[in-house]
């Protein structure tokens, strides 16, 4: 009885100090081992498997067995990773938060594109499903071969290979001196999780099954116009397209990794267990390309999206998900106006076309800055963004052809709920980047790529500018009478007789707004 009273109030615990310190650090350096379905239970990975559920061209048990089992089994694989050493995404739970956020906003981003490029409108609808599921798949598991950086270890000693299986005790993780075969190693992880089935299914189109496969081998930029959408995604998600390697199928969150010592455990060990979630952004918010290298910025906002299948499984955890996903959709980013008053000050800084395009509209002369009289100057010097003389045409008005063909043959919409363009104050409101996205997707070479096109495109000057920026951002909801749920956009203001027939004249589009009054 003496020795436990002793033991209840600390005396007989002749441990110094430092020992007893040190014990505690052993303890929290080692973190356990979740279930994918606890590893999916973050608010963020919560609402983003909300967008999936809400997306999806598949039923509801192929959207589990397809997209939520995959991803499940993947989080276990690689526990709470994190993406990086250092920066973005080195968390626990980054490497989790990067990859879901990545194919999420992918699978949006494909939404309104038509593929494969060269095909009948036909043969490009009925393959729309296996495309999204593609993208998906490459999205999800695009970050893989990074994980051959990686080196884990588990309290009883045994060696963890994070995301080739699942550590079979409390682990820990760190800088490995070496690097393991990385484009051979992250296809084999890939080959791992993809669904048998579905990748059956997918082999219908070889085109679709092609690029994937070639994408998830590290020869990425063959993947065409699949490995541009993950590029922008991964933009999306607040990182650098240099971080996506090409050839050897590395990649990295940050270009120049901080250097650790392979003995000395990373800083993941020494944090508590919490799962974190990361940065996303609303992909249908684009940003202007005015530099050399385009210069995206992170945020933290939620993304959405879906993808297609079909196999008859069930899944009674991933079911039970995409349930809660369904029952709270409400929740989404698109989200009530009083869950986006934040958002609304936002896009009342970017967006108060009254001031000036009112003006046009009317008649009147807007006041015009240097900038903008010098934009105004080097229209006049080309019609319709065509260059003068004989010399070759730049993509940024090969671009604009098409979209006056497409508009004309009916290809392209204007003024309907899911339209790329929209008819606002007189001006078409082009949404970005989608729009360029149909483009890339319609041209059978696959010779464009995305942030090129959209800065040789500005660099025609014929859009509109205020203060340096040349992106308008605008409300689109689910009605016309602005109520439910809306969609923040953003994109181009041009004038309408660029894009349409002169002596057109069209309405104001009654789906998009500046935000609510």
């Amino acid at each position: 009885m003496e020795r436990v009273m002793k033991w209840l109030t600390g005396r007989g615990n002749n441990r110094p100090a430092e020992q007893m310190a040190s014990a505690v650090v052993r303890e929290v350096a080692f973190r356990p081992v979740l279930e994918g379905s606890l590893l999916m239970q973050t608010e963020e990975r919560r609402r983003l498997v909300r967008m999936l559920a809400d997306n999806s061209p598949l039923s509801q048990s192929v959207t589990g067995a397809w997209w939520l089992k995959p991803a499940q089994t993947m989080l276990e694989r690689v526990q709470d990773c994190p993406a990086a050493w250092n920066g973005a995404y080195s968390s626990p739970g980054g490497f989790g938060d990067l990859s879901l956020g990545v194919a999420v906003r992918a699978v949006r981003l494909v939404r309104g594109m038509m593929l494969p490029p060269g095909a009948t409108p036909e043969e490009q609808s009925a393959q729309a499903p296996g495309w999204v599921c593609a993208v998906f798949w490459a999205g999800l598991f695009h970050h893989l071969p990074w994980l051959t950086q990686v080196e884990g270890a588990t309290q009883s000693g045994k060696i963890w290979y994070p995301g080739l299986h699942t550590p079979d005790g409390p682990w820990r993780v760190r800088p490995a001196k070496t690097a393991r075969a990385q484009a051979l190693t992250g296809q084999y992880m890939a080959a791992k999780l993809l669904p048998e089935t579905g990748m059956l299914w997918l082999h219908q189109w070889p085109e679709a099954s092609r690029c994937l496969l070639q994408f998830l081998s590290g020869e990425r930029a063959g993947a065409g116009v699949l490995y541009s959408i993950i590029m922008q995604a991964r933009e999306g998600a607040g990182l650098e397209t240099g971080g996506l390697s090409d050839i050897t199928g590395t990649s990295s969150v940050n270009p120049t990794p901080e250097v650790q010592h392979a003995d000395n455990a990373p800083k993941l060990a020494d944090n508590a267990p919490v799962l974190l979630s990361s940065h996303i952004i609303s992909a249908n918010v684009s940003e202007p390309i005015e530099s050399e290298a385009a210069a995206y910025t992170s945020t933290q906002a939620a993304v959405e999206e879906a993808c297609p299948g079909t196999e008859e499984t069930e899944l009674p955890v991933l079911s039970s998900a995409l349930q809660s996903a369904i029952g709270g959709r409400e929740a989404t980013e698109y989200g009530s106006d009083s869950e986006n008053e934040k958002e609304d000050s936002e896009i009342k800084q970017r967006v108060d076309l009254l001031s000036v395009l009112d003006l046009m509209a009317k008649g009147e002369a807007p006041v015009l800055s240097a900038v903008q009289t010098a934009e105004s100057t080097k229209q006049e010097q080309t019609e319709d963004g065509k260059p003068a003389g004989d010399s070759e045409p730049s993509e940024g008005t090969v671009f604009l052809d098409w979209l006056r063909e497409s508009v004309e043959a009916g290809k392209v919409t204007v003024n309907e709920s899911d339209s790329l363009l929209h008819v606002l104050y007189g001006f078409i409101f082009m949404i970005s980047p989608d729009v360029f996205f149909r483009f890339i997707s319609s041209q059978p070479e696959n010779k464009y790529e995305k942030n090129k096109l959209q800065k040789n495109f500005e660099s025609l000057g014929l859009h509109h500018s205020r203060n340096g920026k040349g992106l308008y951002s605008y409300h689109k909801y689910d009605s016309p009478d602005k109520r439910g749920q809306f969609t923040k956009l953003s994109g181009y203001m041009i004038k309408s007789d660029i894009i349409l027939k002169k002596g057109s004249c069209l309405s104001d589009s009654k789906w998009l707004f500046p935000k609510k009054e």
